[in-house]
């Protein structure tokens, strides 16, 4: 799948390894995103997350939800 502004994805808090929502906000040309997200008890950051097809990631990273 591509990334687009508005999907819902998971991300990963590199510190605590836990997952979060996250909306995509923003995506370049190399979908690169910037996401927003929402953590536990109502906190929210936004997080800049550069992620390609080789899954390159700086500041934690993110995966589509899985599907059940």
């Amino acid at each position: 799948m591509k990334p687009s502004v508005g999907r819902i994805v998971h991300y990963i808090d590199p510190l605590t390894g836990k997952h979060c929502a996250a909306l995509i906000i923003d995506v370049d040309d190399k979908d690169r995103v910037n996401l927003r997200v929402f953590g536990h008890v109502g906190s929210e950051w936004t997080a800049f997350v550069i992620s390609n097809d080789e899954t390159y990631v700086m500041l934690g990273s993110w995966h589509w939800p899985e599907r059940v």
